[in-house]
């Protein structure tokens, strides 16, 4: 289940989520049914876990030897009921029988590995046999009394308030009074105390057509379910629909012994393939990737920009004879300088370009487009606050708090940067012109130059172009 960006987790509004074992069910499931949704970006949904009067016909068996935290929890059940029933309760469940008891018993099983999957419900409710694990999960019923009212032996009060909020299908306003034994349908004063205590969304812990009976009753209330069989993974996909209906996920919990956070690449996607934690295959065994995107930067200038009011470091108040003033730059700038206006405009925007690049999490600053606004690619405000902190460190500069709202591209960024760099005072000096720069302000005929003097100008031009490479240095 990729995550993007990376760990701890920033979630956007619309949600995505495909759940597989490795790459071909990940595939099939982006293809086929893949668990999607919108949520509310920094506010978490609050959603209850549902027990009903049964569950569904899981894998036990494999439940037992795959989920550590559904063992242990259906082992210490198995015992409490040998205890006081003087039985097993666990083997029936595990052959597929589903009386009372085994109900209960798989209940708090699968509620110990619900917690195990990162979830932490706000609320719990309960309805039948279901209100017996609900109560107890609660902390208002003990295991022994929840396991002896399952088998039908007594009928139990809650001796004090829940630890969590309770609710139950058959339970008086006042849950002191109620007492286990009733099958009461869920009604809708059930959902509007859920309404009332800001719950939104419902899970079912047995994986059955309880949560959805519940939501039925209240338009505001949400089933989170799973779609696709009764499988160990289910309950994975459904935890999946939480997560894009808002709720809240342990991640740390989830991925604990199943797999790993990973990085995606920063919406939106850049058109490239993206691997995670292993190197790419060869470009041999990959099929064409097909992209409606340039591939060159357009050269047409971007719309007009209002920039902001440069604030420049300060040059010296006197330089000494033997100190110049260009040396208190930084060396980017006296690189800048010393090219041609057209390799000054392409140095610098590569630069900003690689800032971009490395504060969204990108690979490589030519994938991100020039033009295209930094929210639009994803940047939030500390994404700029650190370019701004990366600008003026290279440039030694200090620019405004401003900055990328105002000049809201890449490419605006590089033109405003270089703008503010040549307007001050000392740029003229700052270096000596390059070959490149005085043939270009030279408007003579190449056809008229002799042969030497064609050399001489390549000669210069492949000068300035190894100063130009020379910034990956």
């Amino acid at each position: 289940m990729p995550n993007p960006p990376a760990a701890p987790p920033t979630h956007w509004e619309h949600r995505l989520v495909a759940v597989g074992a490795g790459r071909d069910e990940l595939l099939a499931d982006l293809r086929n049914a893949p668990v999607a949704g919108s949520a509310r970006v920094g506010e978490p949904t609050r959603f209850a876990m549902v027990f009903g009067p049964t569950v569904a016909a899981l894998p036990w068996q494999e439940l037992y030897e795959q989920e550590p935290a559904f063992a242990r929890e259906f082992d210490a059940v198995d015992a409490a009921g040998r205890a006081v029933l003087g039985r097993p309760v666990g083997s029936g469940l595990l052959q597929g029988e589903n009386d009372p008891v085994a109900t209960v018993a798989a209940q708090l099983a699968l509620a110990a590995l619900w917690r195990d999957l990162g979830l932490r419900p706000e609320a719990l409710v309960g309805r039948g046999t279901g209100e017996l694990a609900a109560a107890h999960l609660a902390g208002g019923l003990s295991l022994h009394d929840a396991l002896a009212a399952a088998d039908g032996r007594t009928s139990p009060r809650l001796p004090g308030a829940p630890e969590v909020p309770l609710f139950l299908s058959s339970g008086p306003a006042d849950l002191s009074a109620w007492r286990a034994g009733s099958a009461a349908a869920f009604g809708p004063p059930l959902a509007e105390q859920l309404l009332d205590a800001g719950v939104e969304l419902l899970v079912d812990a047995g994986l059955t057509g309880s949560a959805g009976e519940l939501s039925d009753l209240a338009p505001e209330l949400t089933a989170a379910t799973a779609n696709g069989e009764r499988d160990p993974a289910a309950l994975v996909r459904t935890v999946a629909a939480l997560h894009t209906g808002g709720a809240l996920v342990d991640w740390t919990l989830l991925l604990a012994g199943r797999g790993r956070h990973g990085s995606a690449p920063g919406y939106p996607w850049q058109h490239r393939r993206h691997w995670f934690g292993a190197a790419a295959p060869e470009a041999s065994d990959l099929a064409p990737v097909t992209t409606s995107r340039p591939a060159a930067r357009p050269s047409a200038a971007p719309a007009a920009v209002t920039a902001p009011e440069p604030t420049a470091v300060p040059a010296p108040a006197a330089a000494d004879a033997d100190q110049p003033v260009a040396s208190e730059r930084p060396a980017l700038v006296i690189q800048l300088l010393s090219l041609s206006p057209r390799l000054r405009e392409q140095l610098l925007l590569d630069r900003v370009l690689g800032h971009v690049t490395a504060v969204l999490g990108e690979e490589s600053g030519p994938e991100v487009d020039p033009d295209r606004g930094f929210f639009d690619l994803g940047m939030d405000s500390v994404m700029a606050v650190a370019l701004k902190a990366l600008l003026d460190e290279d440039l030694g500069l200090d620019t405004p708090q401003t900055l990328t709202f105002e000049c809201p591209t890449s490419r605006a960024l590089a033109d405003w940067l270089l703008e503010t760099l040549t307007a001050e005072p000392d740029a003229a000096e700052a270096a000596p012109p390059a070959p490149a720069a005085q043939a270009e302000a030279e408007e003579e005929d190449l056809e008229s130059l002799t042969d030497d003097e064609l050399m001489e100008r390549l000669m210069s031009g492949l000068a300035t172009s190894e100063q130009l490479l020379g910034r990956v240095d």
